[in-house]
């Protein structure tokens, strides 16, 4: 039994030292991840007020319905859902709860 437990305490050491190891590392990849997460956020709210600016524009400059600053808006917009969904994304991967031990 004795030796059981000299064993586990082994284990439990090398465990234990990985973490504090790795624990600077990850600290500072989480820190460029949600850095990375906060720039995507910034430009996504800029394309969210330029994109309807643009389509605004397209309308106020011509009669027809589909237009060069109409398209051009659209395509903003869509590219404003896809930078929140990549910056959320990032930011939801820092709060994920994660085992230390592997």
């Amino acid at each position: 039994m004795e030796m059981l437990e000299k064993q586990l305490k082994i284990i439990m050491n090398k465990t234990h030292k990985k973490i504090v190891e790795n624990f600077p590392k990850k600290n500072e990849l989480r820190l460029k991840n949600l850095y990375t997460g906060i720039q995507l956020l910034c430009i996504s709210l800029i394309t969210i007020i330029s994109g309807p600016i643009l389509i605004q524009i397209g309308f106020v400059k011509s009669k027809d319905l589909i237009n060069l600053y109409s398209i051009l808006g659209i395509l903003v917009c869509v590219l404003a859902i896809v930078l929140i969904y990549s910056g959320a994304v990032s930011y939801t991967h820092l709060t994920l709860p994660t085992s230390d031990l592997v």
